[in-house]
């Protein structure tokens, strides 16, 4: 990184990982062997793009003046993970084989909550069970 530069051990890196893509975009029409081409791309990509992120780190931090430089820094790493874990999840939804999966987990669970709280007496036991008529 420190002999060819940050920008240049970022586009060695990233340009890496393309031969990754292709194979993971291509194992679908390799048949039996669709797993290690799979498997094989994401270990390409492994090796390369994600070997670009400390240097992706360093230069953006160095894109701050010294004196802003850490709060810069926490920004564009909150900004990252706040895109990836929750704006991503919902634009990529449109374009997955079940796009309502997520969501109709989290609504079954909460209506099954619901029905197991509404069923229960006020002392806490379950309504219409759990104790005997007559004992």
């Amino acid at each position: 990184m420190e002999i060819i530069g940050r920008r240049w051990t970022i586009a060695y890196a990233l340009s890496g990982a393309f031969p990754g893509l292709v194979l993971m975009a291509s194992a679908h029409l390799a048949g039996n062997y669709a797993n290690v081409l799979m498997s094989a791309g994401a270990m390409v990509i492994g090796f390369t793009a994600l070997s670009s992120f400390p240097a992706v780190r360093v230069y953006l931090s160095e894109q701050f003046p010294t004196a802003l430089r850490g709060r810069g820094n926490i920004f564009g790493e909150a900004f990252g993970r706040i895109f990836a874990g929750v704006l991503a999840p919902f634009l990529i939804e449109p374009h997955t084989g079940s796009p309502r999966l997520l969501r109709h987990d989290r609504r079954h669970r909460v209506a099954r909550r619901l029905h197991t709280v509404a069923l229960r007496q006020g002392d806490g036991r379950p309504a219409g069970g759990g104790h005997r008529a007559g004992a």
